[in-house]
């Protein structure tokens, strides 16, 4: 018995080491396969939101018809922004892991920011061309010259810039080139926002039909959808804004550049720019960051003195535009959104509201000179016409434009209405709705303003390649005399004619003048109040009852403030 126990013992011990080893070797390379599979597994990236205030006394800067006021580097890092404290917009830059922005010298009046491919560029409009300036700060540099009105740019990654102008779709080769016009079909006209796809060989615009994608090469079109404003995202979807004023994705086969699902919404409230203006909000591709101002229809009233001291109107808030003050003073004519808009009649000293039930109202209220007619502009159907106040009757159809609308600023002794149509300023007949220009030059002329004595025609032109106010015999025209330097709109006369006020940025400026048989500057232009009201478009205040301005205050969600989602991709992957 011994001795079979001594050899099971030797059995025992004869048993190689290596397979006393292989079990444990075993266990511990499966611990370290299950460990590397556990770190290369995707994890969901968080999505988070932030808001980012601008500094006090600060607002986003939008430019009446052709906002689009910031833009997203395509890492995600940085943020450009225009930003207006009173002297007119400049270009701002946030790096997002940072507390404060810092602005570029040499940006003042810039429009419509856009960054390179690699995020060390931004380019940007500015007095008929296009700029562009490093990140950094150094000294901006003249790209090219432009043509007209301009409506947005995308820089490609093969360092093609495209843009858009009053004039059509231009594409910018490389430094030194001039730029060239794209010929796009008839049936796309008012090209818009240009957003280059992967690749750079194609591009999407918008236009008055919806988005096209347009072939660079070829210079072919076709039209994809209904809204405006989109962008190709890697998720492989466009996203868009729709007229309900959501963005909207859908999925998109970038290969066959064709739609291949449904519209989804993705975001709700998002802030439209005036007239044509793009969607307010920015996407980075590499990195799945969204950011966009959230629209708001949250305005209220305020009636202000020289000082700046404001009295509330006590109406209740709503999407107020286009404040008219009646002849007595006791009553203001506003706009009111969302659209379709309509127009209603608030009592100034009681805070009371009436709406006036115009179809397809999309302007503004006009009175006539004794107070008992509103006129107003009732969209494409129904074009110029007028009602009597109070609100008794039927609207009277005046004039109904064939092409382009023709939007009423004042309603004149001899029953004209002084308007501005086509970026000219013309009087339309309330009679018969004969059509007769006044100012019509190659510039845009908007705001027309007539001198009490009615002798004197205020507007704005941008003939200078900035807006400012002049100054011409009416009706008769001749000469004009510049009234502002540095930029102004919105013009506006004292009710005895001795001051000509007109609006800079979020500032309002009065300037002494002499009317009568002749008109003459009595002194130079003074600032009365900088405050961020609600000027994000022409003619969004007037002059009020006792000498005072009617004002629109803003919510201040809607300029003074970004929401900012990061990883978005992932959240839209989950719908």
């Amino acid at each position: 018995r011994l001795a079979t126990e001594h050899e099971a013992v030797a059995r025992i011990e004869r048993v190689p080491p290596w397979r006393r080893l292989l079990w444990p070797a075993l266990t511990a390379v499966a611990l370290v396969v299950a460990w590397l599979g556990w770190q290369r597994a995707p994890l969901p990236a968080l999505v988070s939101r932030v808001q980012i205030h601008l500094p006090d006394g600060q607002q986003l800067s939008i430019a009446p018809s052709r906002s689009d006021p910031f833009d997203i580097s395509p890492d995600g890092t940085r943020l450009a922004f225009l930003a207006d404290s009173g002297s007119g917009p400049e270009l701002f830059v946030r790096d997002l892991n940072s507390l404060a922005a810092r602005a570029l010298e040499g940006t003042r009046g810039a429009t419509q920011p856009f960054f390179s491919p690699d995020g060390r560029w931004i380019g940007f409009f500015r007095d008929n061309s296009l700029f562009r300036v490093s990140v950094t700060g150094a000294a901006p540099i003249v790209v090219c010259a432009t043509r007209g009105a301009t409506f947005g740019g995308s820089w490609g990654p093969d360092n093609r810039i495209l843009f858009a102008t009053d004039s059509g779709l231009f594409l910018l080769n490389g430094p030194g080139a001039p730029p060239a016009l794209i010929p796009l079909d008839s049936m796309f006209r008012f090209a818009r926002w240009p957003h280059f796809l992967p690749g750079a060989r194609h591009a999407l615009a918008s236009t008055d039909s919806g988005t096209i994608v347009v072939d660079l090469d070829d210079q072919s079109t076709k039209w994809l959808l209904a809204g405006d404003d989109a962008r190709y995202i890697p998720t492989g979807h466009l996203v868009f804004l729709n007229e309900d004023r959501r963005v909207r994705a859908v999925s998109f086969d970038l290969r066959r550049q064709r739609i291949t699902g449904s519209e989804f919404p993705v975001l709700d409230e998002v802030f439209r720019g005036p007239g044509s203006g793009a969607g307010f909000f920015a996407v980075a591709p590499g990195a799945g960051t969204l950011v966009y101002v959230r629209a708001s229809f949250n305005r209220t009233l305020a009636l202000v003195d020289r000082d700046g001291r404001e009295t509330a109107v006590p109406a209740e808030p709503r999407g107020y535009r286009f404040p008219a003050v009646s002849p007595d003073g006791r009553y203001a004519a506003v706009t009111v959104d969302p659209r379709p808009s309509d127009l209603w009649v608030v009592d100034l000293l009681r805070g009371t509201a009436e709406r006036q039930q115009t179809p397809g109202h999309d302007g503004w209220g006009v009175w006539s000179p004794d107070g008992r007619r509103l006129a107003f502009l009732g969209g494409r159907a129904l074009g110029l016409g007028w009602r009597s106040f109070p609100f008794s009757s039927d609207p009277v159809a005046i004039h109904n434009p064939a092409r382009a609308g023709t939007f009423p600023k004042q309603w004149v002794a001899g029953d004209q209405l002084l308007s501005y149509s086509g970026g000219d300023v013309v009087a339309v007949s309330v009679r018969d709705g004969s059509l007769r220009r006044l100012v019509a030059t190659p510039a845009i002329e908007q705001e027309p303003a007539l001198s009490p004595d009615g002798r004197w025609l205020a507007y704005q032109s941008d003939a200078s390649g900035t807006n400012e106010i002049y100054v011409q015999a009416f009706p008769e025209g001749g000469q004009r005399e510049a009234v502002s330097a540095g930029g102004g709109v919105d013009p506006a006369w004292a009710a005895d004619g001795s001051e000509l006020y007109y609006r800079r940025g979020n500032t309002i400026l009065a300037v002494p003048v002499q009317t009568g048989p002749r008109f003459e500057l009595k002194g130079t232009p003074t600032a009365l109040f900088t405050r961020p009201y609600d000027f994000t478009q022409t003619g969004n205040w007037t002059m009020g009852p006792g000498g005072r301005f009617l004002m629109i205050k803003a919510d201040p969600t809607t300029t003074t403030r970004f929401q900012v989602v990061f990883n978005w991709f992932e959240e839209l992957r989950s719908r």
